[in-house]
């Protein structure tokens, strides 16, 4: 939908059309990358964390959804997400067009983006994508990873400094109990 950039964060939005339990849906989705050093959750349960989200229908001014109220977030910091991966983001399922006011807040409380959002609700229709962009398979996916590349190797490593640690130790062990059967 946009990229917007600030001095401090870039913040991706999308709609992303996904199969879900057998059928298709809208979500409405921000990634939000922080561009500098920002207060964080360091904590994956930091109580201090504010970061969230509000999304309000600017024609009703109905809230459509904000991280607030949603209890699958009562426990969890947002803005963890920046210590464990670089950047948090948000996905909404909506069912319907939406004039959005769309309101961010970051770790401390303050807002870092307010701006308005149109949001058209796609039918998908597989025989007909219209201006849709398809992403991709799980396996196109691993395919452009390459993971077995990059863990294998690792993976190997692994294994030998365990078999190595371990036939030590078990050298070490083995050696203190024949002392101790000789005496």
């Amino acid at each position: 939908i946009d990229v917007i950039e600030t001095d401090t964060y870039s913040f991706h939005i999308y709609q992303v059309v996904a199969q879900m339990g057998g059928e298709y849906k809208n979500q409405f989705s921000i990634f939000v990358i922080p561009k500098t050093e920002v207060n964080h959750a360091e904590v994956l349960n930091d109580i201090s964390d504010q970061t969230g989200i509000s999304l309000v229908n600017n024609d009703t001014s109905e809230i459509i959804y904000q991280t607030s109220v949603d209890v699958d977030y009562t426990e969890y910091a947002v803005s963890y997400g920046i210590k464990r991966i670089g950047f948090y983001y948000y996905a909404v399922e909506l069912d319907e067009d939406y004039s959005i006011d769309l309101t961010l807040i970051d770790y401390d409380g303050q807002s870092i983006l307010s701006e308005n959002i149109p949001f058209t609700y796609i039918v998908y229709d597989e025989n007909n994508l219209g201006n849709l962009s398809l992403g991709f398979t799980n396996d196109e996916i691993e395919a452009m990873l390459d993971l077995p590349t990059y863990i294998q190797p690792a993976l190997m490593k692994n294994i030998a400094m365990f078999l190595v640690v371990d036939i030590i130790v078990g050298g070490i062990i083995h050696f203190i109990l024949k002392r101790k059967i000789l005496k």
